[in-house]
């Protein structure tokens, strides 16, 4: 059984990576395929550990689950991308006076 995920999904990972990238958050990325599970990471520098993992398991037709870690802690999960994705952004959101 060979994980997978839509095309919209992999974009906005990639939009997410090119915003994070402006900020000088992130520098470098990478992804895998394991089983039934597709593994994102995100690095701040590259010789580094992944800084944020997004995870994508699909066990069956009905069940998917994406989930975000910090620094290999899992800090949120949800069957949706775009709040995995919210969560995120809404942790470097900055205040600017």
């Amino acid at each position: 059984f060979i994980s997978f995920i839509k095309k919209n999904d992999f974009n906005m990972l990639m939009s997410l990576f090119s915003r994070m990238l402006m900020k000088n958050e992130w520098k470098d990325y990478s992804f895998q395929a394991k089983n039934n599970e597709i593994i994102f990471c995100f690095y701040k520098n590259s010789h580094e550990n992944p800084l944020y993992k997004i995870t994508y398991s699909k066990r069956s037709k009905k069940y998917k689950e994406w989930k975000i870690f910090y620094k290999n802690k899992k800090v949120r999960t949800s069957i949706y991308l775009i709040q995995i994705i919210q969560w995120l952004e809404g942790q470097h959101l900055r205040v600017i006076k």
